[in-house]
Order: structure tokens, then sequence, then C-alpha cells
């Protein structure tokens, strides 16, 4: 049976939305600030926010509460 899941992507590897979701953030930015941009470019708040969580394939560090900056 075929699975209907989307692959895990590896760390370290971006796909074209969050590379360029991550090309339009300041250095340092909140979660509102990405979910915004996201939102521009067809990636729903949810997937933001996942990556985000998740650590951002290792191109995200998160400073405190609600702040992250690229690593």
């Amino acid at each position: 049976m075929e699975s209907r899941i989307a692959p895990e992507i590896e760390p370290g590897i971006l796909d074209n939305r969050f590379t360029e979701l991550l090309g339009n953030l300041r250095d340092s930015f909140t979660t509102a600030e990405a979910v915004r941009e996201a939102l521009q470019l067809g990636i729903s708040e949810s997937s933001v926010k996942r990556f985000l969580r998740d650590g951002g394939r290792g191109f995200v560090k998160k400073k405190s509460h609600g702040c992250y900056r690229k690593i």
C-alpha cells in the first residue's frame, strides 16, 4: 500500500518555500513576523509554526518565547 504521508525532509535541507521565507526574514524575528511572511508565500500558519518548533531544520534557533534567530 502506498503511503500518502509526505516524506520527511532531512535536517539541513530546505525546500524552495522555506528558503524564500528565511531569505525574507531579518536575522532575528518573531513567530508573528514569520507567519505573516509565510502567508504571503502561500505557506500555512501551521506549517511555519511546525517548522519553527522543529528548529527550522537546523537553520533557526529559538532565543526566547516567540523569538527566533537564523543560524
